[in-house]
């Protein structure tokens, strides 16, 4: 049985760190002074729930950031006099971080955004950086949806597609790391583009356990153009 693709529903997703921004020194610098500041600690499990309810269709700006952190204390009776202090260092980490974007990211948004795909990001790690980052990211509007999760399987992934409304044969997934960016999207469903940036001959093998036809590759964004199918494409049932 074959069912076919509706182009306009069709999703391109972008990873964050190190597909559409690179992990430069600079950037590992400002990691470890995160660290320093004991950032990752603000969040604790009740706070992150909080900070992700009062940010989720906020965007990502130093003020919406500063807001959520502060209504998510408020939410919770209010926080200590040193969790208030290192809160009052987000602002001028945030500044500090300069992102080093990814040799031909903006021509490749523009042309999917242009052949009608939907654009997202997913990408992984610590919410408060990963938000940090985004506020520092200059394309984020351009992505109608952004998701920042703790781990990438294909629960995560079906669940991120079930809260839009997106069955997973409508998703491409673009990323760097195999088993997270690539493998479970492909488990699930979707198709997946994987930047490699030179280091085809350990993907191919990893590939051999997928079904390639749903599997591009390339070694820059600056490929990715050519890699997205932008035509709809048929999937059977057979190539799960």
């Amino acid at each position: 049985m074959l069912r076919s693709l509706d182009q306009a529903s069709s999703i391109v997703a972008f990873d964050g760190d190190d597909t559409m921004w690179l992990c430069s020194p600079a950037q590992k610098s400002w990691e470890h002074a995160c660290e320093r500041q004991g950032i990752e600690r603000l969040l604790n499990p009740p706070l992150e729930a909080a900070f992700r309810r009062h940010i989720n269709g906020a965007g990502y700006s130093e003020d919406t950031i500063m807001r959520a952190l502060f209504a998510s204390a408020a939410d919770l009776g209010g926080m200590s006099a040193d969790w208030t202090r290192r809160a009052e260092k987000v602002p001028n980490l945030l500044r500090e971080l300069k992102l080093e974007l990814a040799s031909g990211l903006e021509l490749a948004l523009q042309t999917v955004r242009d052949a009608g795909h939907r654009l997202w990001i997913i990408t992984k790690g610590d919410l408060l950086r990963q938000a940090m980052k985004l506020a520092a990211f200059p394309l984020d509007t351009a992505f109608e949806n952004i998701e920042i999760v703790q781990r990438k399987n294909v629960a995560t992934y079906a669940r991120v597609l079930a809260a839009q409304g997106c069955h997973p044969s409508t998703l491409t997934m673009i990323g760097d790391r195999f088993f997270e960016d690539i493998a479970p999207p492909i488990w699930l469903g979707a198709r997946a583009i994987h930047v490699s940036r030179g280091r085809t001959a350990v993907a191919r093998s990893f590939e051999r356990l997928l079904p390639t036809r749903r599997i591009e590759g390339c070694c820059s964004l600056a490929e990715i153009p050519d890699s997205i199918p932008f035509r709809p494409r048929y999937k059977s049932t057979e190539d799960a």
